[in-house]
Order: C-alpha cells, then sequence, then structure tokens
C-alpha cells in the first residue's frame, strides 16, 4: 500500500500527498495486535520506500512521527532518519544509500550503510518491508526483491532468490569500491565487506548456504588486497585480519 504513489496509472506523481489509514482497535491486546506493530515499527524501513518521506502513527493520546531527509553527499546519497514523538524530535541514524531501480516498482537491489562505519551494526534484510527471520550478513542494511513466505518473515528457498543474492552481493561490493575509494576509505571497506562472525569455515546461512566461494569471487573481482610492503593476500586471509590497504579495480 505504502508503494502504490510510486507507479499507480492514475497517480499524479509530480504531486505530493498524504496517504491515511484510520483503523478503530478494540480490545487490543494480541501480541501482534495492531498498537504492538505500530510500537514495533521498523523505521529503517523508510530508507527502502522511495516516495515516502515520513510516517505518523496516531492515537488518541500520543503522536509518532518517523521521517527521512536525503540530500547529495559528493554522489553519494546520504538518508538521516528521524522520530518524533509529541513533538520531541530524536535522530535514529544517518545512512549512505544506493540503489539499482527496476524502473516501475522501485529498487530491486539496494544497501544502506551507516555512516560511522559502525562493525556492530546489525540489521535485518529487506523486501521493502524487514525480513524478520532474515538478519543482514554484513553491518549494513541489504534490500532486493525476494519471494517470501506467507508472512514475509523469512525468505523462501529456490534458484531465483539465490540468483538475487548473488546479484546484490556484486552490487553491494561493486558500489562499495566505487564511492569509498581514498586511502581513509580503505579500513571501513574491510569493515564492510567482512561478514559477521566471520570465521575459517564461514558460511552464508539459509537459504543462501554455498554462495559464499562467489562472493569471494566478487570480491576478487572489484578489489586487489595489498600489503603495506606490496604483497598480496587472498581475500580470505584479509578477513581474518591480515593488514593490507585496497587497492581497487577501475
Amino acid at each position: 500500500m505504502l508503494s502504490t504513489p510510486e507507479w499507480e496509472d492514475d497517480c499524479q506523481k509530480e504531486k505530493d500527498f498524504d496517504t491515511t489509514i484510520e483503523l478503530n482497535v478494540i480490545n487490543d491486546t494480541e501480541d501482534m495486535g495492531v498498537m504492538h506493530q505500530v510500537n514495533a515499527f521498523d523505521a529503517y524501513t523508510l530508507i527502502f520506500l522511495r516516495n515516502v518521506t515520513h510516517v505518523i502513527f496516531k492515537t488518541d493520546t500520543d503522536s509518532i512521527e518517523y521521517k527521512k531527509d536525503c540530500i547529495n553527499d559528493g554522489g553519494r546519497q546520504k538518508v538521516t532518519l528521524k522520530k518524533l514523538v509529541q513533538g520531541e524530535e530524536k535522530e535514529i541514524g544517518v545512512f549512505y544509500y544506493f540503489d539499482e531501480d527496476d524502473g516501475k516498482f522501485g529498487p530491486k537491489y539496494a544497501i544502506a550503510i551507516p555512516c560511522n562505519f559502525d562493525e556492530n551494526f546489525r540489521g535485518c534484510m529487506y523486501t521493502f518491508f524487514p525480513i524478520l527471520d532474515k538478519k543482514s550478513p554484513f553491518p549494513l542494511l541489504m534490500h532486493s526483491t525476494f519471494d517470501l513466505s506467507s508472512n514475509r518473515n523469512s525468505i523462501n528457498a529456490g534458484q531465483r532468490n539465490r540468483q538475487l543474492f548473488e546479484n546484490l552481493l556484486d552490487f553491494f561490493v561493486g558500489q562499495v569500491t566505487k564511492y569509498f575509494t581514498t586511502k581513509e576509505d580503505c579500513a571501513n571497506v574491510l569493515k564492510l565487506i567482512k561478514p559477521i562472525s566471520f570465521s575459517e569455515s564461514y558460511d552464508f546461512s539459509t537459504p543462501f548456504e554455498g554462495l559464499f566461494d562467489k562472493y569471494l569471487e566478487i570480491c576478487r573481482k572489484y578489489v586487489k588486497l595489498q600489503t603495506v610492503n606490496d604483497e598480496f593476500f587472498a581475500i580470505t586471509e584479509v578477513l581474518s585480519n591480515k593488514l593490507c590497504h585496497l587497492v581497487f579495480v577501475s
């Protein structure tokens, strides 16, 4: 529903407008009731809903607003998320955002990188909205148009989803090595391309198991991994915290 203004033929895309959804809630005590879902709203969702700039939840007693501001930062889009409760504003996070558009329904592949490059950042995978049972394998947010389970909490097994994830990995490493190319960026790039909880026996979790070797090939395509002595390490050695810097492949 929130993405409808993007592609509905009858909409005037050049005009801003508000969409209001009014719900009459009676005895809302269920664990997944309306108020529970309002309170658990994932503000990062706004990043991947391109034509939605703010969401406001109003009850008889409260007003909670989530909004995003976007600016161009040296060719990179920077997205700031904020939360307003009863008029009091709090910053949620600032991200570098990159996407590849499919021309109609919005981004087919997208990533959102915390601007502070926090390697302890944790987030879900997204198909516009969060996929609650699937965490991002990297310290950033990742989106693609996956086929999901009926409750949309998990990603279905199947070749289409595996191919989407492989393409998303290629998009992710390509964008990171394209837009973060200074010597100062190298340490941050290494933080980003190293999977969370990486070990020598690391692999992606279901339904993407077995694709880690393909990910290593993608990394080799975009970066050379060089030590201060002009020696080269394998990407697996670099992910194990060997001292090196990156030489980006043009």
